[in-house]
């Protein structure tokens, strides 16, 4: 509804707004929106009730399934909101100004036990990764900051880390104890998880390479982010396959068989995928590197030519991946056949006539 009518990330917060204001919210969800210049983030207290703020550009803005915006300036040009926001809020008493400043989170979402299991440790684990020099306690997740500066510039891998992220090293990492699992935290990648998906936009490159999007089928720790450019003008059908059911076809079930052989001994086999896929990405970073500098000096002359260099990388990058996908199934596959006969092997009792 909205990317073919937005010409903005503000513009598109103002349309949902308007859907949201008319139409109303059955559950409460946010939206991030970005351009060539902002970030825009829309949240909902559902029903016509709405906030976005524009993400300052020296900050990163962090949530975990939660309402985290809070506190603005009426008037502010950089939050815009329903009309009746405070109002219906006072009203209907869920605020009294009296109180203090209006706050959106305390006000429209919910703050209840189950948050301090499934959301709080990951947005303290990825605040904790951008800005380790900030000292905070799990215990007063309301009141972590809505916005925070990092230590360094953010990157890719860092944004990877986050997402690859499940307690690692600590006694709450689900992976480092026998199935079933019974670990009540939730980690950012766990292994019910579909796909993830990172997305970079550089307005100082052509759009066509500029802008893309990573994305890692099932559980980002032990998958790959494969690039996705938005000059690419093919998706392979088989990246639109699959169902709840495994198959040999869809690009989704070649990681997820992967996956799924790599949890039967998480120790043993985890360590192998992701020293393979740590590896890949890598060797990928540099290859993106040459293959965009190619692609603007080409595209100078050429674009037919540089358009047709896109196509033929892109389309290279998924195939090696998918391939060293399969190759990793069937090399843990081995191990473990190996294992079986070992193990089902029947005793050596002396030689045989």
């Amino acid at each position: 509804m909205l990317l073919p009518r937005a010409k903005s990330a503000k513009e598109a917060v103002e349309l949902l707004g308007k859907i949201i204001d008319t139409q109303g919210a059955g559950e409460g969800f946010g939206v991030g929106f970005v351009d060539g210049k902002d970030v825009w983030y829309l949240e909902t207290g559902t029903g016509h009730q709405w906030i976005a703020q524009r993400v300052p550009a020296d900050v990163y803005f962090a949530t975990a399934n939660q309402g985290r915006l809070r506190f603005f300036e009426p008037g502010d040009p950089n939050t815009l909101h329903s009309p009746t926001l405070i109002e219906w809020a006072t009203e209907n008493g869920l605020y009294d100004p009296k109180d203090g400043p209006f706050d959106f989170s305390k006000v429209y979402t919910r703050n209840i036990d189950k948050d301090f299991n499934l959301n709080v440790p990951r947005l303290w684990t990825a605040q904790k990764i951008l800005t380790p020099s900030h000292e905070q306690e799990m215990g007063d997740g309301r009141h972590f900051p809505v916005y925070l500066k990092p230590d360094q510039p953010v990157s890719l891998n860092d944004l990877k880390k986050i997402m690859r992220n499940h307690f690692d090293g600590t006694e709450h990492d689900p992976y480092a104890k026998p199935l079933p699992v019974t670990e009540q935290w939730r980690p950012t990648s766990v292994f019910r998880t579909y796909e993830s998906h990172l997305m970079h936009v550089r307005p100082n490159l052509p759009p066509e390479i500029g802008n893309v999007i990573y994305l890692a089928f099932g559980m980002a720790d032990l998958s790959t982010y494969m690039p996705l450019y938005m000059g690419f003008e093919e998706i392979p059908a088989h990246y639109g396959l699959g169902t709840d059911k495994a198959d040999n076809n869809s690009a989704y079930w070649k990681f997820r068989k992967l996956q799924t052989l790599a949890m039967q001994d998480y120790a043993t086999y985890a360590p192998i995928v992701k020293k393979a896929f740590e590896a890949h990405e890598a060797q990928l970073a540099d290859e993106q590197a040459a293959f965009e500098k190619k692609y603007i000096e080409l595209s100078k002359t050429d674009k037919e030519a540089a358009n047709k260099l896109l196509q033929k990388f892109n389309r290279e990058v998924l195939e090696n991946t998918e391939s060293l996908a399969e190759q990793l199934s069937n090399e843990i596959m081995t191990m473990m056949t190996a294992k079986v006969d070992q193990e089902t092997r029947p005793v050596d009792n002396g030689p045989r006539t």
